[in-house]
């Protein structure tokens, strides 16, 4: 009996060091389709367009972590907003400080559109697909994000936000809070 549950923590444990070494190496817009190969993934529709995917690491012990993403029209939000808002659905994004809780995108009834209107989306706005501002625009289309990162935020169709995060090419946020990365520090 010692020597099955050897085997199972073992077996455990080199399937977190597959899921590790897969998330260490992917790029931060990577779709969660590849890592649906490694931990099963729950999804939930948000609002039409959009869904929150969840997955974890070490799911049932002490330190259990869920790590939150989200896709809009097929296009997996990389880590780069503090919040964005979509169809009258608020996002936040949440750091961990320790090995358990919750990191990535969340849904979050506490962020809002700001109130200030700013002057109407121009024709070559339009075109272009985004408006980096801190008002929304008066005409603002429903299917339009706004989004929000450290130093600004911006209003952005949704069929170019995939565009706009490669233009802009923001700083990825880190989703483990420490100095070194948790990961590593389980190692030393």
């Amino acid at each position: 009996m010692i020597a099955f549950s050897a085997l199972v923590v073992m077996d455990t444990h080199l399937t977190d060091a597959k899921i590790e070494a897969f998330l260490e190496n992917q790029q931060h817009n990577q779709t969660l389709s590849e890592l649906g190969k490694y931990q099963k993934e729950e999804r939930r529709r948000l609002c039409k367009g959009m869904y929150h995917i969840v997955t974890y690491t070490a799911k049932g012990t002490r330190s259990e972590a869920r790590h939150g993403y989200v896709e809009i029209e097929g296009y997996m939000v990389p880590d780069i907003f503090v919040c964005l808002f979509y169809r009258d659905e608020a996002v936040v994004f949440l750091t961990r400080s320790n090995l358990w809780g919750d990191d990535g995108y969340w849904p979050s009834l506490e962020v809002v559109l700001p109130e200030k209107r700013g002057a109407p989306l121009t024709v070559k706005e339009k075109i272009k697909g985004w408006r980096i501002s801190q008002d929304v625009p008066s005409n603002l289309p429903g299917d339009w994000v706004f989004v929000k990162w450290k130093n600004g935020s911006a209003c952005v169709s949704a069929k170019k936000l995939k565009n706009f995060a490669e233009t802009m090419d923001l700083p990825t946020i880190t989703r483990e809070g420490t100095e070194r990365p948790l990961r590593k520090l389980l190692r030393d």
